[in-house]
Parts: C-alpha cells; structure tokens; sequence
C-alpha cells in the first residue's frame, strides 16, 4: 500500500485537475515502524531484513510533526527537505515528496474520508 505525508500529492493521485479541483481522499493511520530510505524508485516484493517499510525521500517535506490522541501527523507547506536527505548521505533525490510503502495490511488503519479542494496557481 502506498501512501504520502504531502495533501497536494495525494489530491493528484485522487484524480484533482484543473478541470476537475476536487478529489476524495482516504486517511490512515500508517505503522511504518522501521524504515528503509532510498531517493529512486524501486519494486520492492517486501521491504529488506530488518525494515517494516520502505520511505522514498523526497526533495520537499511537510515542515511540522503534530500530535492528536497520541496520533502523529505532518503539517505545512512542504519545504526544502535537506537535513533528511544529509542525514542518509544524499544530496538529492528523484521524488519530489516522501512516499511511503508498507506491505502488511495490519499496518494500516482508516480514520477519514475527506473531499478537498485544489487550488492551481499556474
């Protein structure tokens, strides 16, 4: 299962467009537990030994990590997502925002489905 911490993202991979600026939008709850974090795309059949999930890191990042209900959640226009990117010694990467991947359906949990609106600026 595939999944984003950036709503923009998400609203395109829902189907929003220009022509047509709504998309739904399921919310879960993600156990990422341990992640294995690369900056290409690639097909994993299960993340490698020890890992829970893979995370692609992306070039931008939500800036905030929130807490509900013991919940925790990103938020914010993305930024630059640098210091992630040093920390695995990378100084770039070919995804634009983080992408996530886990493999066990135990590891999810929906909480929300929401309409939202995407407003273009170019």
């Amino acid at each position: 299962m595939y999944f984003t911490d950036c709503v923009s993202k998400a609203a395109l991979l829902g189907g929003a467009n220009k022509l047509n600026p709504e998309a739904f939008l399921l919310i879960y709850s993600v156990a990422v537990g341990q992640e294995y974090k690369l900056t290409e795309p690639k097909v994993f059949e299960k993340p490698p030994m020890p890992y829970h999930s893979i995370k692609g890191v992306g070039k931008f990042a939500p800036p905030n990590l929130n807490s509900l209900n013991d919940t925790l959640y990103y938020s914010g226009t993305p930024i630059d997502n640098t210091d992630e990117l040093s920390e695995i010694d990378q100084g770039s990467s070919s995804l634009n925002y983080n992408e996530y991947v886990v493999f066990d359906n135990d590891q999810v949990k929906v909480e929300y489905l929401v309409r939202v609106g995407v407003k273009y600026l170019h």
